[in-house]
């Protein structure tokens, strides 16, 4: 999911702290692709965030609440044992500098669900593989 610097943003995007991940070197392919979540957002609203994980290493994303288009963000991602690392370089929202590199624990990663715990606020997210 700074994925974010305030509330607005919580955790749905990509964080980390926990121990767990299935190994303890997640292979940066393996993130490759585009993920969607839907989480309660700080408002009790459902949050959908939207994420692709480009081969080059960049990311694109977008957040969403009712269906409105509330937030976009991109930038570069790297794995770096069990964490990816984001690097944001664009954002519809101004991002403090301490919000512009996050990172998310990487619990699980298959086929289908990418599974992040984020460093903002703890709680874990997973992220279904769009078709």
């Amino acid at each position: 999911m700074r994925i974010v610097a305030a509330t607005v943003f919580s955790g749905f995007l990509l964080g980390a702290w926990c121990a767990g991940a299935q190994t303890a070197e997640i292979a940066a392919f393996s993130l490759v692709g585009k993920w969607a979540v839907s989480a309660p957002a700080p408002n009790g609203q459902t949050m959908t965030t939207e994420l692709t994980l480009m081969p080059n290493m960049n990311f694109s994303g977008s957040s969403s609440v009712k269906g409105r288009l509330f937030w976009t963000f991109s930038g570069t991602w790297e794995v770096k044992g069990d964490e990816v690392i984001w690097h944001y370089e664009n954002s519809s929202l101004p991002l403090p500098e301490s919000a512009k590199v996050d990172a998310d624990q990487i619990v699980s990663v298959d086929g289908e669900t990418l599974v992040l715990i984020s460093k903002i606020n703890g709680k874990q997210y997973a992220y279904s593989r769009a078709k």
